[in-house]
């Protein structure tokens, strides 16, 4: 992802998605979940509505797994890294003559990025608060290996971008 240790040059083998998850990786989570989580509480204060089940990402794990699924739940890395339900599960990459490279065709870029990233970047546009750095940041390094513009990013907010009709 962003200020990845490859920085665009392929990698020598595909690697697990979540096993394989570096603290940088999670930290990123992390950062994007409290994000995410000042949209739900804007949201919740201004239109006057209940949106406890999203959860932080620590409870959601917990909640949607549990405990026998995870064997270490002491942080976002550990959850991830330890999920049975993710095991194996290999990142998002594709083949090419110098390694793996990112396939801009994998869902998580084609369904996460329109109808996930972009979505929570427009709550926050309709609650009023500034774009959340985190998430914008990964939409734009996302939507820059897709080829695609939902958003372009503007003096602490962005504006839509040529391709945001196409988004959720």
């Amino acid at each position: 992802g962003p200020a990845s240790r490859h920085q665009g040059r392929p990698l020598p083998e595909r690697p697990l998605m979540y096993e394989a998850c570096q603290p940088l990786s999670a930290s990123y989570i992390g950062i994007a979940d409290a994000e995410i989580q000042c949209i739900r509480s804007h949201l919740e204060g201004k239109y006057n509505i209940d949106l406890e089940y999203v959860w932080p990402q620590p409870e959601n794990l917990k909640r949607i797994y549990g405990e026998t699924v995870i064997s270490d739940a002491s942080s976002i890395l550990q959850a991830l890294r330890t999920n049975c339900a993710y095991r194996a599960i290999l990142a998002p990459l594709k083949r090419v003559e110098e390694g793996w490279t990112f396939d801009p065709q994998h869902r998580f870029f084609q369904e996460d990025v329109p109808f996930g990233l972009v979505v929570l970047l427009d709550f926050s546009r309709l609650c009023g608060i500034s774009a959340p750095k985190m998430l914008l940041e990964l939409t734009l390094w996302a939507q820059d290996v897709m080829g695609k513009e939902y958003v372009v990013a503007s003096e602490n907010s962005f504006v839509n971008g040529k391709d945001f009709h196409e988004s959720g």
